[in-house]
């Protein structure tokens, strides 16, 4: 191991003691992205990252996969050339809703001409033999730091081009750079191979979920019971006893649903909560990360639904048709964007609905009226019109009961799986932080 000294930056640590360190803004040119909207975006055209891209799940930080281009009218090539992201450029979000995503950038590593959208801020012409190697770098926590520090905000956090250009970088050699991007290319490279496999398995579990959820709810648990024709094509045979029926006439108020606009929310845990489809997961609702609105703006919008405990909130946009039930007493106003569905517990179950609202049976349904919609978005009159399958009360307690055993055995499994994921993208993050700082030396012979 070489001689080490401090690096001189907060959360760095030592570095090799030949390696340089210098202020981003020293070794490289800053411009700001396109002055455009969400509207400005074309199907085709001059391709352009803006801040959701960068955000992207998909954004590797080391890599422009085409997942990540939008594109935009050509003419912005000539109008703004200072938006340009050539070969070897960072494209940096100016903000970043949580605060892990502050310092998320796209690396540029195509030749073909791209440019940063809105809210982003370029890092281009940068004096350094690999600009790979930064990639890499800034994927660090202990180089995020500097920018994490200087950050302000509370539900967005804002990133400045001063704050970035103020922040200092690590410098190896130019031999030094292209084995630690080489080793961390083919490292990664093993670590996402795996990341996929174990997505891949979840991904398969949650659709043998869904398969034992619409089987429950379709068929029953009784596979002798004499059947029926649905009148649905495609859903076939449902036991002979059981109704089939719209949702609205399960219901023991009308389904409501909440504002249609994005409120402007408040910096303060106050005012009155404000639930989203963002909220919404397949059958559970996150309390934790829940935004308020102002009570001034809650009175403006006068949309108030006050969902009550067993209520299934039910996603109209984003994640179209997820549904989850409230599972807590709700004594505070709140105020949602979801359809508010309350059943009528002498008919059905909430917990029956829900694994219905969940399952195929509705899904299916949902997927064939959105069809020809250009924005997907589940108008009150699908969800009240969409049919479930409504068995007598004792036999909906059965199916709840069975699929509550079945779904905790393949959740479990699941959350095994996540904690797999978890585990390898923690091992990542210290494989980068090690070698781009120099703890640990790249064999040259590899």
């Amino acid at each position: 191991m070489c001689e080490m000294k401090d690096s001189g930056i907060d959360g760095i640590g030592t570095i090799p003691y030949h390696w340089g360190t210098n202020k981003l803004k020293y070794i490289s040119q800053f411009t700001k992205g396109l002055s455009i909207t969400k509207a400005d975006l074309l199907p085709t055209g001059q391709a352009v990252v803006s801040y959701g891209q960068v955000h992207s799940k998909e954004n590797s930080g080391t890599d422009l996969t085409p997942n990540l281009v939008r594109h935009v009218a050509p003419v912005y090539w000539d109008l703004q050339k200072s938006a340009i992201a050539p070969y070897g450029s960072f494209i940096f979000a100016d903000t970043s809703e949580d605060y892990d995503g502050i310092g998320n950038c796209v690396y540029v590593d195509d030749y073909h001409p791209v440019m940063g959208g809105y809210h982003t801020i370029i890092v281009r012409d940068i004096n350094i033999h690999n600009p790979r190697y930064l990639a890499y770098l800034f994927l660090t926590d202990g180089w995020r730091k500097q920018l994490r520090e200087n950050s302000f905000g509370i539900k967005v956090f804002s990133a400045t081009q001063k704050n970035i250009k103020d922040t200092k970088i690590i410098i190896p050699s130019a031999r030094e750079q292209d084995a630690i991007v080489k080793y961390l290319d083919r490292k990664c490279n093993k670590i996402h191979k795996a990341v996929q496999d174990i997505q891949l398995q979840i991904s398969t579990l949650e659709e043998y979920k869904k398969s034992v959820i619409t089987k429950a709810v379709t068929k029953g648990l009784n596979p002798d019971i004499p059947m029926k024709d649905s009148g649905i094509k495609w859903l076939g045979k449902i036991p002979a006893n059981w109704k089939f029926m719209p949702i609205k006439y399960l219901c023991k108020i009308p389904i409501s649903d909440g504002t249609h606009q994005t409120p402007t929310y408040t910096d303060a845990t106050e005012g009155t909560p404000f639930l989203s489809s963002k909220d919404v997961t397949l059958g559970i609702i996150n309390w934790r990360n829940i935004k308020y609105i102002t009570q001034d703006l809650h009175h403006q919008l006068q949309r108030e639904i006050s969902p009550k405990m067993d209520d299934i909130l039910l996603a109209k946009n984003g994640t179209t048709g997820v549904a989850a039930m409230v599972d807590r007493d709700v004594s505070f106003d709140i105020y949602v964007t979801l359809a508010d569905i309350r059943v009528r517990q002498n008919l059905v179950l909430p917990q029956y609905m829900l694994y219905c609202l969940n399952s195929l049976l509705c899904k299916n349904q949902f997927n064939q009226r959105l069809i020809g919609i250009g924005v997907p978005n589940l108008h009150l009159n699908i969800i009240k019109n969409t049919k479930v399958t409504v068995p007598i009360i004792e036999e909906q307690k059965k199916i709840v009961a069975e699929l509550d055993r079945q779904c905790r055995k393949i959740d479990a499994t699941v959350s095994a799986k996540r904690t797999q994921l978890a585990t390898l993208e923690s091992y990542k993050k210290s494989v980068i932080y090690e070698y781009v700082t120099g703890k640990k030396e790249v064999p040259f012979d590899e």
